[in-house]
């Protein structure tokens, strides 16, 4: 028997990883910032195993300590401007978006990206239109996995949070939309997503998908 359609007034994002493909990007942002603070740069499966919501936890793995999570936020954003040409839309997202255009439905984002880094990107491929609400890493004292940034993002469209989904890429965005009461999904792209797929499917989510067109199919 098939998953039935869920019904639902609010859908919320991912950013990285979800609608931008800034995987490498990140990838060699956090490597400049170890050399900054002379500690060696790992490699990208090494990366992908480390890295974790928040993401400033990662320069604590590789053993950076006693730092403000302020000045890690503050390397990343200069150091990750460098690698700006090399971030790119997942092929799906604009029609996707372009779909639930006249629908019942809200979109909003809530991700740990700093919204500097949202704005650009939004308008560099012209999406803001898209969206009702976006809570960035500045607009909440929490972070995923803890659900807060979503139950804010949630008030904010004024939705119901068990009316709502969540997509994101991590295992933390699986978690932190359990904890909001909201439908999770996984997206899992075998290119460009933070997370492997098993780690995903560990964090139990309602469905697991490879293109945000899959929603249509999950979700009205």
């Amino acid at each position: 028997m098939g998953r039935s359609v869920l019904t639902t007034t609010g859908l919320l994002l991912d950013f990285s990883g979800t609608l931008i493909d800034d995987f490498k990007p990140t990838w060699l942002s956090v490597c400049d910032i170890l050399r900054y603070f002379d500690k060696p740069p790992i490699t990208l499966i090494e990366f992908q195993s480390l890295f974790c919501l928040p993401f400033w936890k990662i320069f604590v793995d590789c053993g950076i300590e006693d730092i403000p999570k302020s000045y890690f936020v503050k390397l990343y954003t200069d150091f990750i401007q460098k690698y700006a040409d090399n971030v790119s839309l997942f092929g799906e997202v604009r029609k996707f978006l372009t779909r639930h255009i006249g629908s019942n439905r809200k979109i909003g984002i809530v991700s740990q990206t700093p919204s500097e880094q949202i704005d650009y990107y939004l308008d560099k491929f012209r999406l803001g239109e898209f969206f009702s609400t976006i809570v960035s890493l500045e607009d909440c004292v929490e972070q995923k996995p803890a659900p807060l940034p979503l139950l804010v993002a949630a008030e904010k469209m004024s939705v119901d949070p068990s009316q709502s989904i969540y997509v994101g890429d991590m295992a933390e965005d699986i978690i932190a939309a359990k904890y909001a009461r909201m439908t999770p999904i996984a997206v899992y792209r075998q290119f460009g997503s933070y997370n492997t797929r098993v780690k995903l499917l560990s964090a139990k989510p309602h469905a697991i998908i490879s293109s945000l067109e899959e929603l249509f199919n999950i979700a009205n």
